[in-house]
């Protein structure tokens, strides 16, 4: 099962591209000092949010759950994992969603520490989106016979 968040992510950044250009046009043709200053701001303000834009791919293929995150203008074949989880070390986890924000909290046990908490945030995904990656969760924390989160 692969999950991601590229169409999404894509529009944005393509978003953030024309305001920036519209910005820098705005800048030359408007010879106010002031507006130029605030344009300046607001145009470095954009471009900062448009690098720290993310796709984020969530793959479950059947021994590993593997997330990998990258920008939306990289062109790469292959992307490498940002998390990588073999399902037998999930113990439990936690879903929870805020106006598109996805926050995940995994309870792991490995052989070095038991009980490891890995969290991540998980941005742009839809509800459905979500609840599938809930409930393909629920199915390796059940096939792992663990307790819900308390």
């Amino acid at each position: 099962m692969k999950i991601s968040n590229y169409k999404l992510t894509h529009c944005i950044a393509y978003l953030l591209l024309a305001i920036i250009v519209s910005s820098i046009f705005l800048i030359i043709w408007i010879d106010y000092l002031v507006s130029d200053i605030i344009l300046t701001i607001f145009c470095v303000a954009v471009f900062s949010l448009l690098m720290r834009l993310q796709c984020v791919v969530y793959e479950n293929s059947g021994n590993c759950v593997t997330f990998r995150k990258h920008h939306p203008f990289t062109f790469k074949k292959f992307i490498p994992p940002f998390v990588e989880l073999p399902q037998s070390s999930i113990k439990d986890f936690n879903c929870k969603n805020n106006l598109g924000v996805t926050k995940l909290t995994f309870k792991l046990n490995s052989r070095k520490r038991k009980n490891t908490v890995v969290k991540m945030l998980l941005l742009g995904f839809t509800n459905s989106q979500s609840k599938k990656i809930v409930s393909s969760l629920q199915t390796i924390r059940l096939n792992n016979d663990n307790s819900p989160f308390s």
